[in-house]
């Protein structure tokens, strides 16, 4: 199942040490003259990334970030740069670092010390790259194909190099969302390289001319990468035309984004005879067989329109063309592990997207891929160093106090009714929260290393991890497991196992612990907390039980009395624009929306009520409550270049930061009274939106 997954750029502000803090732009009452002298106030925000020219009940996320943006450009290898991304940056070099003393023999307490470092080894050696032989290779099984058959096998063989997206369909193992119990396969709608769907298409009432340009750059892009691989420039630009046709057709079968999110399209547990009859275009018993996966007999068919449409494409599409596609997915899936030429290719691409000036440089795109491929293995003394039993019992204790905030929160909401409240505490009380790394690691043995070849490693390493996969469908769900690495910068909610998941990754200083202030932490990671806990009752989670189970446990009334409440905030993001007049799409980020406006709810509420039981012993020059909303916009300062923010308008759940920040707050009471802000203001208008 596509989990539900904050996009988690933020961070909490170091407090400041020593130095002066600015003075709020809404007054502070003072003390009367007869008070004693107050203690001396404390910096607390970090007053260089605010901007005290810019109203904060006008535009919030410009005060709270305004220096924050201008004093931190995007490096030229990133398409953005927000404040989790020094987070993330040190991780990867701390990871470095224990990859090149395990390279160096010296990972004595390193689980697979000497696969991670022979991985490292092959990942960080650029003359060996440059052998052309493993591409041949996989090439040459193409050219072998001679028929449907060994087409579906050459399909099958290309989803076990791809770790991201394959030809055609993908295939993945997940829980049966109506019996949570049990692991399904599941085959999901694939094939196409452009980032949507309607990235294909001119859309003739509102034309997108940064779509067709990004369409023409990836035909440009498939003719270049043939080339490189040895077509004549006039034989590769007819082979890019047969490829745009193809996955033209197929992502005309493909649903949107937005329709993606409802779980009635994701969602059809059948047997392969209904493959077989429906979709008998495509050999499915050869490419079961070249998967290995023979003996599954009834699988999780994700969009059974788009897997009719692959049977009816295949069939209709001569040979010589299915395997000039193949030959296309071959280099695309496999781009990031060949040549230099191949690479600088790719990421010129890749900076139609994104708009990244220059590439990453090597040891950090060998760290991402090792932490990928064997995150299980190298973080067992990251976590160590960085986190450890205390840090994760402390960040469990917050995430605790904060479900605590949302139980007293739906005992108070008074447009539910008492069986769906009942139901709803039911599901809250189930939520298993995942701290910082998982209580068993993975096991690596029988994944094959050496130092020779970076290409097969990573072949290796994907199908090892598909096999694993795959070696759980029809037995019992493992809830205790884990879906990424625990060095992970973001946290997540899964909907079909009702879990929270919190890494170590992100529960280091100045995000977790360190020296922020109690109402810098409780804005700051208090509303991420929030956010992932609200995630299991958006507008998608609130289809699953306490279980996992799609289950509506929902009376009509309250159904219908919740959609009027998201539909508010759908229509409110849907009216924000960006980029001269483009659009956000309300329905796409519905989910976030719901969550990130849940989130900042329970978050205040916590922190309310840690107030009350601990009252302040500091005195700061800003007031708490303030602190409190300024951690939260701080944690989403984000500089974005356009080609970035264009992509994530049209394919991202999540809502650009300012909007997230400002749609927020300008939905809650609590900021227009700390801020002093007046009716009528921007960041106190005349309608709010209030889901949970």
């Amino acid at each position: 199942m596509k989990r539900l997954v904050a996009l988690v750029p933020l961070l909490l502000t170091l407090v400041r040490c020593g130095g002066s803090s600015i003075i709020p732009p809404a007054p502070i009452a003072a003390p009367p003259a007869s008070a004693p002298a107050a203690a001396p106030a404390l910096p607390s925000i970090e007053e260089a990334s605010l901007d005290p020219t810019v109203d904060p009940c006008d535009d919030f996320y410009g005060y709270a970030c305004g220096g924050w943006l201008r004093s931190h450009p995007v490096p030229d290898d990133r398409a953005s740069w927000g404040r989790g991304s020094s987070l993330a940056d040190a991780n990867l070099g701390k990871l470095r670092a224990i990859l090149e003393r395990d390279a160096a023999g010296q990972g004595v307490d390193d689980p697979y010390a000497r696969k991670l470092g022979d991985y490292w080894i092959a990942c960080m050696d650029e003359h060996t790259v440059e052998d052309p032989a493993p591409l041949a290779r996989e090439l040459g099984r193409v050219a072998a194909v001679k028929d449907g058959r060994t087409f579906a096998r050459a399909v099958a063989h290309l989803q076990q190099l791809s770790t991201g997206p394959a030809p055609l369909i993908s295939a993945s193992v997940g829980p049966d969302y109506k019996d949570a119990t049990r692991e399904d396969l599941v085959i999901w709608q694939s094939g196409i390289g452009l980032p949507e769907r309607d990235y294909y298409f001119d859309d003739a009432k509102s034309p997108d001319p940064r779509k067709k340009h990004v369409r023409e750059l990836y035909a440009a892009h498939v003719a270049a990468m043939l080339q490189l691989a040895g077509e004549s420039p006039t034989q590769a630009k007819k082979d890019a035309s047969t490829v745009m046709v193809l996955e033209t057709r197929l992502a005309q079968a493909s649903l949107k984004n937005v329709d993606l999110r409802d779980p009635s399209n994701q969602y059809h547990l059948l047997d392969r005879a209904w493959l077989k009859k429906d979709a008998g275009g495509f050999a499915w018993d050869d490419w079961f067989e070249e998967l290995g996966a023979s003996a599954v007999q009834t699988l999780n068919v994700g969009q059974t329109g788009f897997v009719k449409a692959v049977g009816d494409v295949v069939r209709r599409t001569p040979l010589a063309d299915l395997k000039t596609y193949l030959r296309w997915w071959t280099l695309h899936v496999t781009a990031g592990r060949l040549g230099a030429k191949f690479v600088d290719e790719d990421f010129h691409y890749q900076q139609a997207l994104g708009g990244a000036r220059q590439l990453p440089p090597r040891w950090k795109r060998c760290v991402r891929a090792i932490d990928r491929d064997m995150g299980e293995a190298l973080d067992v003394p990251f976590v160590r160093e960085n986190l450890g039993a205390d840090g994760k019992a402390r960040a469990a204790d917050l995430v605790a106090h904060i479900i605590g905030a949302m139980r007293d929160n739906l005992s108070q909401l008074g447009w539910m009714d008492d069986a769906t409240r009942r139901a709803a505490v039911e599901k809250l009380a189930a939520i298993a929260p995942k701290i910082g790394y998982p209580d068993a690691w993975r096991n690596y043995d029988t994944l094959d290393v050496s130092p020779g070849s970076f290409f097969d490693d990573v072949a290796h390493a994907v199908s090892f991890e598909l096999h694993r996969q795959l070696a759980k469908v029809g037995k019992a769900v493992d809830r205790s497991e884990w879906d990424t690495t625990p060095s992970t910068v973001d946290a997540w909610y899964r909907s079909s196992q009702n879990d929270i998941t919190f890494p170590a990754g992100i529960l280091q200083p100045p995000f977790f612990g360190g020296t922020a202030t109690r109402a810098m932490e409780y804005g700051g990671i208090g509303p991420l907390i929030g956010h992932e806990i609200t995630h299991g009752f958006d507008d998608q989670g609130r289809k699953f039980d306490a279980v996992g189970n799609n289950r509506d446990w929902w009376t009509p009334a309250i159904a219908s009395a919740f959609e009027a409440r998201a539909d508010c905030l759908r229509n409110q993001y849907s009216g924000y624009t960006v980029l001269d007049g483009v659009h956000l799409d309300g329905k796409l980020t519905a989910g976030e929306n719901i969550a990130d406006l849940g989130g900042m709810k329970i978050a205040w509420g916590a922190f309310q009520r840690a107030r009350a039981e601990r009252p302040a012993t500091a005195t700061y020059a800003i007031p708490e409550e303030r602190q409190f909303f300024i951690a939260y916009a701080q944690a989403w300062c984000r500089n974005i270049r356009d080609e970035a923010l264009h992509t994530m308008v049209s394919t991202d759940e999540h809502a650009p930061p300012p909007k997230r920040v400002d749609g927020v707050l300008s939905n809650t009471p609590d900021f227009a009274r700390v801020f002093a802000c007046k009716e009528g203001s921007p960041m106190n208008g005349p309608k709010r939106c209030e889901v949970w």
